[in-house]
């Protein structure tokens, strides 16, 4: 009797993982070959740029998605140069460090940037730990993810191109930065968020790729041009 209901109970169980897995097959064939067409070949992108979701609402939008994705398999954040202090868990609202925001007019981007680059890219763009601060001296790394279904901020990062702006903000100033180079690195590549012999005061930008297989990182370098406070801008 014992037996049966434990079959029974095995075959349940491979039922559902059945279906698990074909649900996240599905998802990735219905979304991911027309992301990296739109990608490869064009897309147009708003410019208009407002400013980002207040943290607490994104928080509050993608948590319950975060954990979901996780059960998964879906997240990767290996291999970032920044452990993650919420490694393998679902990070809280209040560990979330809200230092700024980072504005790339070419691809219509608008995000907040928080502290960390671990399972803290589920809500935001993250500022690298122990790299310099939005503004400073050194080299601000700012690392996000390309191909989840809400936080993607850098998903047509590709697309970026040598001039381009990059808009970083902190609490006080608004900093625009000029892209002047752009690489493909391997993972293991870190000398990338390292300060830059020739360059006083720059920023990195860091993703994923190739989509799908992620066996490379994309790097965008851009060199401060020039600083505002925000209190004179008008706009906002």
């Amino acid at each position: 009797m014992y037996n049966k209901i434990l079959r029974k109970i095995s075959n349940v169980l491979l039922v559902c993982g059945g279906i698990c897995i074909l649900a996240a097959a599905g998802y990735f064939a219905a979304t991911y070959p027309w992301r990296i067409l739109l990608s490869k070949f064009g897309i147009e992108l708003s410019t208009e740029l407002k400013d980002p979701t207040p943290i607490d609402a994104v928080y509050s939008a993608y948590s319950s998605d975060y954990q979901k994705n996780s059960d998964l398999g879906l997240l990767d954040v290996k291999n970032l140069p920044d452990p993650s202090p919420f490694a393998g868990s679902k990070p809280s609202v209040d560990n979330l460090t809200l230092i700024g925001a980072i504005k790339l007019p070419k691809i219509g981007v608008s995000e907040n940037v928080v502290e960390g680059t671990g399972a803290e890219l589920y809500y935001a763009a993250g500022h690298m730990r122990g790299t310099a601060e939005i503004g400073q001296e050194g080299n601000c790394v700012i690392a996000g993810h390309r191909d989840y279904v809400k936080m993607n901020p850098f998903s047509y990062l590709n697309k970026m191109e040598i001039g381009d702006d990059i808009i970083l903000e902190d609490p006080n100033y608004r900093y625009t930065y000029k892209v002047y180079r752009i690489e493909t690195v391997l993972p293991s590549d870190t000398w990338v968020t390292e300060k830059q012999e020739d360059k006083e005061k720059i920023c990195t930008l860091i993703t994923c790729t190739p989509r799908i297989t992620s066996t490379h990182r994309l790097i965008v370098f851009g060199e401060l041009v020039s600083q505002e406070p925000l209190e004179d801008d008008n706009s906002k």
